[in-house]
């Protein structure tokens, strides 16, 4: 399994309204425990949603697997859950929202899975 508690830096947290806000969120993610193998990272991005209400965007990279077995998929949707219920528990007035990106293993950028 991954370390979440490694995944931080200024790209992640861009968009935080505040010190504050960004500390929540990297204590949000490292709340949820190790990362399943496969996982690279969790990033979040801020902004408003279409309606202009706050909003943040959970995304989580995996590795890209063209044919991925129940149980990968039961675990990343694991993640998002415990990610999403933690933020809507929190103080923030963000909403969450969540999509999965994946890399190839060559580590080519992220792409919508």
């Amino acid at each position: 399994m991954a370390d979440a508690h490694t995944q931080f830096d200024d790209e992640m947290m861009a968009g935080a309204s505040s010190v504050e806000e960004a500390r929540l969120f990297q204590n949000i993610l490292q709340g949820i425990g190790p990362l399943p193998t496969g996982v690279r990272r969790v990033q979040f991005r801020f902004g408003e949603d279409s309606v202009g209400d706050p909003a943040v965007w959970i995304e989580l990279v995996a590795d890209e697997d063209l044919n991925p077995s129940n149980e990968k998929l039961d675990a990343l949707r694991r993640v998002i859950n415990d990610v999403q219920a933690a933020i809507l528990r929190s103080d923030t007035e963000r909403y969450p929202y969540s999509k999965i990106l994946t890399e190839p293993v060559n580590d080519a950028p992220a792409r919508s899975a």
